[in-house]
């Protein structure tokens, strides 16, 4: 989120902006690293933190997410009414559709998943980890993400991760697969209780579809003031300068 965070959409003056690294991410603490099962636990505890903050107004929280940081956000906003406001960035909608899209190699990618589980159960070996792009030597379909544009993006996170003093390695925590795959915000939107929501989509999601439907679906919570809006290009051009990032501020 540095490019919005940097451009002033969210840094104007009389808003009061929280910016972190998510448990077991970057700077943060917590194992195994980059595994994402406390993500969306956490943006509670960032809501809280903000409300503990003299200069915070309860009546104006809200959350922006990018990927599968914003269905933790619309998520996090159906369960907590603290949350008056959501701005969901290319959101991931279903997790099982995300790892098909991703992983063309079912079979391969469950199987390193249940020999994971069986290690940790038994309590031998590492943390497996699945890379998030393809690099030399990774083997044939199995990468979270095996994509030019995914590689581009993440090389450039990890150089700036490590310039900030943080860590960042090529992969996702396979424990935490599962989770991803059951992943789906359709009901969380159809109970989201937040007065304004704005759902931002790159046009190469919006023909799948998954998307509107998702939107369609809010407001059985209570009334909100929604808006969808479409940029082009594909899912990492809104947080890109030059692509779509001027469109998202």
């Amino acid at each position: 989120m540095q490019g919005i965070m940097g451009d002033g959409y969210i840094t104007s003056p009389g808003i009061a902006s929280l910016l972190y690294d998510h448990p077991c991410f970057g700077t943060s603490s917590g194992k195994p690293r980059q595994g994402v099962d406390l993500q969306r636990s956490d943006v509670h505890d960032a809501v809280s933190h903000l409300l503990s903050l003299l200069d915070a107004d309860p009546d104006k929280i809200g959350i922006i997410g990018f990927s599968y940081s914003a269905a933790h956000a619309v998520k996090a906003a159906s369960l907590d009414r603290r949350i008056k406001a959501v701005v969901s960035i290319n959101s991931v909608i279903r997790g099982s559709r995300l790892l098909g899209l991703m992983i063309s190699d079912r079979t391969s990618a469950d199987a390193l998943i249940w020999e994971d589980s069986e290690r940790r159960r038994t309590g031998g070996g590492e943390i497996g980890y699945l890379p998030i792009y393809k690099t030399v030597g990774t083997p044939e379909n199995i990468a979270f993400s095996p994509t030019d544009e995914v590689a581009e993006y993440y090389l450039e996170m990890q150089r700036a991760e490590i310039a900030d003093g943080g860590e960042w390695r090529n992969g996702d925590a396979i424990q935490s697969l599962l989770n991803i795959r059951e992943y789906n915000i359709v009901e969380g939107m159809k109970v989201l209780t937040p007065e304004n929501l704005l759902i931002i989509v790159d046009k190469d999601s919006v023909r799948r579809g998954e998307d509107w439907k998702a939107f369609e679906a809010t407001g059985e919570g209570g009334e909100i003031v929604g808006e969808f809006v479409t940029i082009e290009g594909g899912h990492f051009d809104s947080l890109t300068e030059g692509r779509g990032l001027e469109k998202v501020n």
